[in-house]
């Protein structure tokens, strides 16, 4: 989903279904939607008001591991409403660092469609093919929105190389989730074993 049909390859962001709560993100002001979902899929929301002049309002994933001359392919689904025309609506990209406790010294960012009010309805948007800068061994994807209004972000994915796949969870969710699974079935069985000595 929000993709191109190939091969699987990894996606580098953890928990991009917001399945865990906030785990693997920089939330900022931005809130997990599990009512305004995407195909089931669990949301991130922010909507912003009052504002007299653009407020760089950013929410990012985890630093990761980045070399001179590997591309990075990015995207994500985005909704927006009732957004003005004075930033970039609803964007996202990718942050760079030259070391893991760096700010940040470079960004790619696709801005969303400008315009006045911005609506627009779930959209897949991406870049492929990014190049890493020369000077840059850190990336993250991070997710923005500059002025009033509503922006929703779904399925985010990031991965190695020029084209991205269609969506799929990072390796370490399911993991993620089989340890929770485990911790609760140890748990259970712990009572269990409590009751049964009664």
């Amino acid at each position: 989903m929000g993709g191109v049909n190939n091969p699987p390859i990894n996606n580098l962001i953890v928990n991009s279904d917001f399945s865990n709560g906030s785990y693997g993100w920089n939330m900022g002001n931005y809130k997990i939607d599990t009512t305004n979902t995407f195909c089931g899929y669990n949301t991130v929301a922010l909507t912003q008001s009052g504002l007299s002049k653009p407020n760089y309002n950013e929410m990012s994933g985890q630093k990761l591991l980045a070399k001179s001359g590997q591309t990075i392919s990015i995207g994500v689904w985005i909704k927006t409403q009732n957004v003005d025309g004075s930033g970039f609506g609803g964007s996202f990209g990718i942050n760079w660092y030259a070391n893991a406790n760096a700010s940040r010294n470079h960004w790619n960012d696709y801005s969303y469609l400008q315009g006045t009010p911005l609506n627009h309805d779930w959209q897949f948007l991406k870049m492929e093919g990014v190049k890493v800068p020369s000077d840059s061994n850190y990336m993250s994807p991070h997710f923005f929105l500059e002025q009033n209004g509503t922006v929703q972000f779904a399925l985010p994915i990031m991965v190695y190389g020029d084209t991205l796949p269609d969506w799929v969870p990072n390796p370490q969710d399911s993991n993620y989730r089989f340890n929770q699974i485990q911790q609760q079935i140890t748990m259970l069985t712990q009572q269990i074993a409590k009751l049964q000595k009664k």
